[in-house]
């Protein structure tokens, strides 16, 4: 199966497959594609690889137009020159990167983390939320409707949202609830992931709105919003782990 260099500028590629060879920890093949067209041709003649070193700005689009295009499995390490956001949303989603100039002893920790991670019940991680995150493409305000007035509402501005009677609801900081045209499912699409999170099947709130967290019994938590839901609000033990690590940021 092999590495795949998803790299257009030559040098670079060249550099990769040197550091890669003079380590004792490899001996797979290792392949070069300079293009996303190339890439995705590779991919489509070949067995999915081991594993991509993949260049977020290709010369004929970016990472994140071939693994949308491409229904991938294999883990990715971004080969990066990315800002500090970038970064962060790697981190979020656990997926590895690599800045440029590519540091030897950081690539064998990269290739370490990925002989670590090997599992066959991972799935693959989420591109879409990845390049939401690096782009900036999530809602930045809601527009509602009272009577035959709309409003827009800055995400700023909002409490949370819930889903009561079939509806979903947005809470202002004002007191004041909305319908909105989404279901919870289609918010957790929109929504900043590092500012949103789904507490339950009827609730996501932003960190501020946590006002208090407390243990359960079975291992669950309980949470306080402010402004108060008029239900007590569960936190399931599977939900638990991914709660904490998105309160400590």
């Amino acid at each position: 199966m092999g590495f795949l260099i998803v790299e257009d500028e030559k040098l670079s590629a060249e550099r990769l497959v040197d550091l890669l060879t003079a380590l004792d920890e490899v001996d797979q093949q290792i392949d070069i594609a300079n293009s996303m067209e190339a890439a995705k041709k590779w991919l489509s003649d070949n067995p999915e690889p081991e594993l991509i070193f993949l260049d977020i700005e290709l010369g004929d689009g970016t990472a994140f137009d071939l693994l949308g295009e491409t229904k991938l499995n294999a883990p990715v390490i971004f080969t990066t020159a990315y800002d500090q956001h970038a970064i962060k949303a790697f981190k979020f989603n656990s997926i590895d990167y690599l800045l440029k100039p590519i540091d030897p002893s950081e690539l064998k920790s990269s290739l370490e983390k990925w002989m670590l991670s090997k599992d066959p019940n991972n799935s693959a991680p989420d591109w879409k939320e990845l390049k939401n995150m690096i782009d900036g493409n999530y809602k930045k305000r809601f527009l509602v409707k009272s009577g035959d007035q709309f409003h827009t509402i800055p995400i700023e501005e909002i409490s949370y949202f819930f889903s009561e009677d079939s509806y979903t609801f947005l809470l202002s900081k004002e007191h004041k609830k909305w319908i909105i045209d989404y279901s919870l499912e289609d918010l957790e699409e929109v929504l900043d992931p590092q500012r949103f999170f789904r507490l339950n099947r009827k609730l996501i709130a932003p960190v501020e709105a946590i006002k208090n967290v407390s243990s359960y019994f079975n291992g669950r938590l309980v949470v306080k919003l402010s402004p108060d839901f008029q239900e007590q609000i569960v936190i399931s033990r599977e939900k638990v782990k991914p709660f904490k690590s998105w309160l400590d940021g």
